[in-house]
């Protein structure tokens, strides 16, 4: 399994973290941690693990849909 990170919206980290969980196994995307990021007091920082490159891009799209779904857009 390959590691990367990413910043996220504090507002969405929950939000985030319970799409994470429930749409994919720990085999195919799971989260290695999450915190806080020190310069950015609004973000957060979450590192996960991924087998297959397309899950991430699925991800992307729960990113964007978690935002506008938190500020009433959709």
């Amino acid at each position: 399994m390959e590691k990367t990170s990413f910043l996220c919206d504090k507002e969405i980290t929950e939000i985030l973290k319970k799409i994470i969980e429930k749409k994919h196994s720990e085999y195919s995307l799971h989260i290695v941690k999450i915190e806080d990021h020190a310069e950015y007091k609004d973000m957060s920082r979450f590192i996960i693990e991924y087998s297959n490159p397309w899950d991430l891009i699925e991800l992307g799209e729960d990113i964007v849909r978690s935002r506008l779904t938190k500020r009433g857009i959709i």
